[in-house]
């Protein structure tokens, strides 16, 4: 997890005992949010660091609730951008013919109509 630099005073404290006190609960979010471990730590990492640039204007107020709200943000900007989405392209793709099923409904349509002609005598 993010924390501060030995340098960073008394701030740098605050934002500290913050990160300890409310990581796990970020990172239970970010879990919801993502389904994947790895992928919901980063979006912890995303958010504290976006606090931390701000923690100035942030602490006093509520600073769980920045975060979250960062956090949630972060993710909602990483699905819009998910790289499977539909793309436009110069190239029309080609599509694959699907193939003549129509042999098969015969041939299955055969045997109902074979079975329906049997009685309960004829099946035992």
């Amino acid at each position: 997890m993010l924390t501060p630099g030995p340098d960073s005073g008394p701030a740098g404290d605050d934002f500290s005992a913050f990160v300890g006190s409310a990581a796990t609960r970020l990172l239970r979010t970010a879990e919801l949010l993502t389904g994947d471990r790895a992928q919901a730590e980063d979006l912890v990492q995303t958010a504290l660091e976006k606090a931390y640039l701000r923690w100035h204007r942030i602490r006093a107020d509520d600073p769980y609730g920045y975060v979250r709200r960062v956090l949630v943000n972060a993710h909602h900007n990483w699905w819009r951008r998910k790289p499977w989405r539909e793309r436009t392209t110069a190239d029309v793709p080609e599509h694959a013919v699907a193939a003549d099923t129509t042999e098969d409904h015969a041939q299955r349509d055969t045997v109902f109509r074979a079975l329906a002609t049997l009685t309960d005598e004829s099946a035992r």
